[in-house]
């Protein structure tokens, strides 16, 4: 996995004109812009895999918000991956509106993909590998500072799984004894 991250120089440099036209320079400037790539020897159904990413908000040196990151369309879907296929890439260019203080930070987690559609079930599912990142926003949101990609820890993904589990809980039937081994 690699992960390339700056931060934004604008709509353009995002690409937020191909989902909207309310976004202006202004607005999504000096936040992040993060891709990841999968790099995987896995062949054919091996290398189907997803990304899951889960944004929580601090206030106050509190952690708390936890949100599944999807698009509308797989909410809709009761689909819980915001990316899949064959060596998935992952893109994300977030901005907050209003801006008010606060650390915005993604749990990404890149998981084996090989549903059972009969069940809507993912066997096996933990993370292959993960990443957080995300950044803080300061001066009552006209600061933006970005927070280098890291590693995730198995704690991480024990600590912010369970929001999965409420959110979907068809595609987690295993979900409880996979987490253990994660």
């Amino acid at each position: 996995m690699k992960v390339f991250y700056s931060a934004n120089k604008g709509v353009r440099d995002s690409v937020f004109t191909a989902i909207g036209h309310e976004f202006t320079d202004e607005m999504v400037r000096g936040f992040p812009v993060m891709r990841a790539t999968v790099s995987f020897n896995g062949r054919g159904y091996e290398a189907m895999l997803g990304w899951v990413q889960i944004v929580s908000h601090v206030h106050r040196e509190v952690e708390k918000d936890f949100v599944i990151d999807l698009a509308p369309s797989m909410e809709r879907n009761d689909f819980p991956y915001c990316e899949v296929g064959y060596k998935p890439t992952m893109f994300d260019a977030p901005c907050n509106r209003p801006r008010t203080n606060m650390i915005w930070r993604a749990y990404t987690f890149l998981l084996p993909f090989i549903p059972r559609p009969e069940k809507r079930e993912v066997r096996r599912f933990y993370p292959l590998a993960g990443f957080t990142w995300g950044y803080v926003l300061s001066e009552r949101g006209k600061t933006v500072k970005l927070l280098d990609p890291a590693e995730t820890r198995p704690s991480d993904w024990r600590r912010v799984f369970p929001k999965c589990l409420r959110k979907f809980p068809r595609w987690y039937s295993r979900a409880k004894q996979d987490s253990k081994n994660g």
